[in-house]
């Protein structure tokens, strides 16, 4: 079977990787709803996952849609909008320059998510100051070498 005919198609890769491509939230999403405490647990996980200098922290899986007919529409979140968003939100405050243009293109068609993610943004920019403090860098080269996905490609909704 060639990889056109494939409906699904998993790989491994980098935070980096998933993040540096085209991706959009469809209407069809829920909004992003995590609590500081989902957002704590995020950042728990990674740090101890960096202080451990583990080779590789899975975060999980995310689903990319692309149509076929319309590639050039870049990949619409199926699954995994809540951590991705959260992501940009940590890399955001870790001055990535990646994750500023990203969080340019990605679109929230909610007012709770803004709710959200500014209120996520605050806590992870508090957070960052009293675990990470002057290790900023370090915390972000290991999200940007260290961190990855289950990246889940499907060419059909269904």
């Amino acid at each position: 079977m060639s990889e056109q005919e494939k409906t699904i198609y998993a790989e491994i890769k980098k935070v980096t990787h998933v993040l540096s491509q085209d991706l959009q939230i469809p209407g069809f999403q829920r909004p992003y709803r995590w609590t500081e405490k989902n957002v704590l647990q995020l950042l728990v996980d990674i740090y101890g996952s960096w202080k451990q200098a583990k080779s590789a922290y899975r975060i999980g899986s995310v689903i990319l849609y692309e149509d076929p007919e319309h590639p050039e529409k870049g990949f619409q979140i199926i699954d995994g909008q809540q951590r991705i968003t959260t992501l940009i939100l940590i890399l955001l405050q870790l001055e990535s320059t990646q994750a500023l243009t990203l969080s340019e293109n990605l679109k929230f068609n909610h007012t709770d998510s803004e709710k959200c993610i500014l209120r996520n943004y605050d806590f992870i920019e508090y957070w960052l100051a009293e675990n990470v403090a002057q290790e900023k860098a370090d915390f972000l080269n290991y999200i940007n070498k260290f961190c990855e996905f289950v990246e889940v490609r499907v060419s059909k909704l269904s």
